[in-house]
């Protein structure tokens, strides 16, 4: 879905401090170093409210296409059932949880000793 894609790339250019966080397809000489390809297998309200959010994710070195990193991410989130914004928030907060995983795989690491 485009507004989840959006919501994704929005969550991580401001965690990881950047604004060359963009969505695919990407056009002219824009050439990234690292592509991050996202399978949201469920996004939805349980019928107790709770907010579930599963996802598989994998990063790539956009260089040799070669997968540098698979993860997959469960969260959940309490909401009201009967409250469609506590809802709204639930999910928000769940992509926000993704985005936090994800920036953390791409931030560089210092090298092992």
């Amino acid at each position: 879905d485009a507004n989840v894609t959006r919501v994704l790339a929005r969550n991580l250019s401001l965690l990881l401090g950047t604004e060359h966080v963009v969505p695919f397809p990407w056009f002219g000489t824009l050439q990234p170093g690292q592509t991050v390809e996202v399978d949201v297998q469920q996004f939805e309200r349980q019928a107790d409210g709770t907010v579930r959010l599963v996802a598989g994710w994998h990063v790539h070195d956009a260089r040799t296409h070669a997968v540098v990193a698979v993860h997959e991410t469960s969260l959940t989130e309490p909401a009201a059932p009967d409250d469609p914004e506590a809802t709204v928030a639930a999910l928000s907060r769940t992509l926000a949880g993704l985005a936090r995983e994800i920036a953390a795989a791409l931030r560089p690491h210092p090298p092992r000793r």
